[in-house]
């Protein structure tokens, strides 16, 4: 089974475009590991920073099954992001746990990384449910449309 990495030369108007904002730009950021190709021949010349939404290995592991196949993705997946944890000037991590997990599974100096929590301020802006939302929107006027 491929990755992205092994994939994307597929859609060459992707990478042309791709190509184009990278060199025009002073720091490059990845979101996710899996185009993390696309930026590392700019490492050393440029900010490269790796966003990390989650600690993207565990992530995977703890959804895919048990079997060959999820076992060499997940090898390949372990790879793609300590090359990006590795190579990046920077790190952001969502969660101090996250940040732990980096550090352990990667062996990436602490300093690189700084968190950056995702999410909303639940004081704020409370969690209103999906029937509590239906009956607000009733109250507003704004039934289902057929």
């Amino acid at each position: 089974m491929l990755q992205c990495e092994e994939l994307s030369h597929l859609t060459p108007e992707f990478h042309k475009i791709a190509e184009e904002q990278l060199s025009d730009s002073d720091i490059l950021i990845a979101s996710h590991p899996y185009l993390f190709h696309l930026l590392k021949k700019y490492a050393g010349k440029k900010k490269v920073i790796y966003d990390s939404h989650n600690v993207e290995y565990e992530l995977k592991k703890s959804m895919f099954p048990q079997n060959k196949t999820s076992k060499k993705l997940l090898r390949e997946l372990f790879d793609l992001e300590k090359e990006a944890c590795k190579t990046s000037n920077i790190i952001f991590a969502c969660s101090e746990d996250d940040i732990s997990k980096i550090i352990d599974l990667y062996h990436v100096e602490s300093e690189k990384i700084i968190l950056v929590p995702n999410g909303v301020d639940l004081k704020a802006n409370p969690y209103v449910s999906f029937e509590e939302r239906q009956k607000e929107k009733q109250n507003l006027g704004y039934q289902k449309k057929k």
